[in-house]
């Protein structure tokens, strides 16, 4: 869905991978990661940190065991609910998008 909406997906197993690729890279606009990841951290504690150390960057959070609300969530940041449409994948894009670029 993330190539088929247009942008170049850059897949990491866990928070560690995650997190030593966007030290890496410049060029991530949008986190898109699930609350349930390998390791002792999980996908909201990304979320907070990518919040944290690189603001803009919008962050995705899906999950189909949870449900967050928006305050839950660090600013900027969205959550999709599993299982969702690829029309409601690119509409959360869509909103996120002009704030990125």
């Amino acid at each position: 869905m993330v190539a088929d909406a247009g942008y170049e997906p850059v897949e990491a197993t866990c928070v560690r991978e995650a997190l030593e690729i966007l030290q890496r890279r410049d060029d991530i606009a949008i986190l898109f990661t699930d609350i349930n990841l390998a390791g002792s951290s999980d996908g909201l504690e990304l979320a907070r940190e990518v919040a944290k150390r690189w603001p803009p960057i919008a962050v995705i959070v899906a999950s189909g065991r949870h449900f967050l609300e928006p305050s839950a969530l660090p600013k900027r940041a969205r959550f999709m609910a599993k299982p969702y449409l690829p029309s409601d994948f690119n509409k959360v894009l869509a909103d996120l998008t002009p704030v990125v670029w």
